[in-house]
């Protein structure tokens, strides 16, 4: 069976627990154009608000409309989702109760961690490995994720966990949140540009990687400065991770040198110091930094 015609659990919204079997292939090509229930629980006026909504018009809003991060979560929550890696009975937070899995593992890549990139570029990238069956947008158009399929299911976490690790390894952090688990969710998405391959070839790991530590994740807490490029710049190597640490410092110093400003290497030096990423190997980094700084100096950057 193709693994677009596998039946996975389709919801209303994130708040439906239930949702109801349907194919990869309806909900990729056909489900964003039909109109459905929603609902979801408003906090400040404790209450439930529901509607009908097309989702194409919802993911346009979103991809167009200029909105606040707040309504931005609030229109996401009336998108359809689905479960790639099972068809469930239920998703019910502690009682996820499991009918059967595809085999298919999602990869996601947030537009935090690739906007050095350009989207389409990395999208096709990511689907040239053989085992990868799908690439599309995100709902909201910033961000891409992938279907691969696995040569077994019921090592999803571990394919997912080996697999963030060697994305990450090759300078592309994906969003470690959502992968592991069956019933991870993924909002019902649209992309003109979609890549498919009919027949993916399973990804056999055969030795898992073992890890010294977990997995660092991009934190949600950012620097803020005046400057966008320095305020960038200074979230980057606050956020880096293992593998990246050294191209991160190199990057982010030289474009700090030419900005003439001598107290960013101040900066850069304080988040080494305070950074866990960089324990033990503080004055490697910030010697790296003063090379980098120095030589960047010599090229100021026009204002």
């Amino acid at each position: 069976m193709s693994w677009l015609d596998k039946q996975v659990s389709l919801y209303k919204c994130p708040a439906d627990n239930e949702g109801r079997a349907a194919t990869l292939r309806d909900i990729l090509f056909c489900e964003f154009g039909v109109d459905h229930d929603w609902y979801y629980k408003d906090h400040k006026l404790n209450k439930w608000i529901g509607g009908v909504f097309n989702d194409l018009e919802t993911i346009q809003d979103l991809r167009t409309r200029a909105m606040t991060k707040e309504e931005k979560v609030i229109l996401k929550n009336t998108l359809q989702c689905f479960t790639p890696a099972a068809l469930l009975k239920t998703k019910k937070r502690g009682q996820v109760e499991e009918i059967g899995r595809t085999g298919l593992m999602q990869i996601d890549f947030d537009y935090a961690s690739i906007q050095d990139y350009e989207i389409e570029e990395l999208k096709q990238a990511v689907f040239d490995l053989p085992f990868v069956a799908f690439c599309g947008l995100s709902c909201s158009g910033n961000g891409f994720y992938a279907l691969a399929e696995i040569a077994e299911p019921d090592k999803l976490t571990e394919y997912a966990e080996h697999c963030f690790d060697v994305f990450i390894r090759y300078g592309i952090q994906p969003d470690t949140t959502k992968g592991r688990n069956i019933h991870d969710l993924r909002f019902v998405s649209y992309d003109s540009r979609m890549l498919i391959r009919e027949e993916p070839k399973p990804l056999q790991i055969k030795q898992f990687r073992t890890k010294k530590k977990p997995i660092q994740t991009i934190s949600t807490v950012k620097i803020e400065a005046s400057n966008k490029v320095i305020s960038t710049g200074l979230n980057q190597i606050k956020d880096t991770i293992e593998g990246n640490r050294w191209q991160t410092i190199q990057r982010v110093a030289y474009t700090f040198g030419g900005l003439q400003d001598d107290t960013l290497l101040d900066q850069i030096k304080s988040i080494i110091y305070s950074s866990s990423q960089f324990a033990g190997l503080e004055a490697k980094y910030c010697q790296c930094a003063v090379d980098c700084f120095s030589a960047g100096k010599l090229n100021p950057l026009n204002n």
